[in-house]
């Protein structure tokens, strides 16, 4: 159902190529050659690392939480896809927030805020003793995902010279690649030892070390 809805895009997608002219102009491709001076951007880099943090922890939520939800909690299939739903209508709300309100704040404290939310409800799925914690953690961790996509793209746009913001872009958005890759891979040995509550405990140090970094890096600054 999911594929034949898909479809629809594919019209679409050939009527705006055909017949509307998108007002953006073509960027430069950026070599291989100019990632270098990205490399040694602390600012880019740094949205990065809070974004693999977070897809970390969502990797590690896809890969397990339903299991535990529906083993441990006797969850029926159906509830737990509604628990996705739940995830991402926080994650929504979240991103609408900051849109509203993002001036009340820097991007430190929301990133700060993002990481913080995460830390919080990974270690609260983890020790839920009762399914309404479980379900008040696992749709609340949606906002850490909603903050941290949008707070670390005005990052890397505002640390990135017009001309290195493509390649800024790719690098940042490598984070989620490589967080929601890494987090079940390195989750597997900890699920099959200790079980999946404690995978979720320990992909919450995942941005507790992103936010100590972040902290560290802005005492420097200042």
């Amino acid at each position: 159902m999911a594929g034949l809805l898909g479809v629809v895009g594919i019209p679409l997608a050939i009527s705006i190529i055909r017949f509307h002219k998108i007002a953006i102009a073509t960027p430069k491709i950026p070599k291989m050659t100019d990632s270098i001076g990205l490399i040694r951007n602390k600012t880019v880099l740094m949205s990065a690392l809070c974004f693999l943090s977070v897809a970390y922890g969502l990797g590690v939520l896809v890969a397990f939480a339903p299991l535990h939800a529906k083993f441990f909690f006797s969850f029926p299939d159906s509830f737990v896809t509604s628990l996705f739903l739940g995830y991402s209508s926080s994650a929504l709300v979240s991103r609408i927030a900051f849109e509203r309100f993002a001036q009340r704040a820097n991007t430190q404290r929301w990133m700060t805020s993002a990481l913080i939310v995460s830390i919080v409800f990974l270690n609260l799925l983890a020790i839920s003793p009762v399914p309404e914690l479980f379900i008040f953690a696992f749709v609340l961790l949606g906002t850490a995902q909603g903050l941290v996509f949008p707070v670390g793209a005005v990052m890397t746009y505002g640390a990135t010279p017009a001309k290195d913001r493509v390649l800024g872009n790719a690098v940042y958005l490598m984070g989620f690649d490589l967080g929601s890759l890494i987090g079940p891979l390195i989750s597997v040995p900890v699920v099959i030892f200790f079980g999946i509550p404690s995978a979720l405990a320990v992909a919450a140090l995942a941005p507790a070390t992103a936010l100590v970094i972040l902290r560290m890096s802005a005492k420097k600054r200042a």
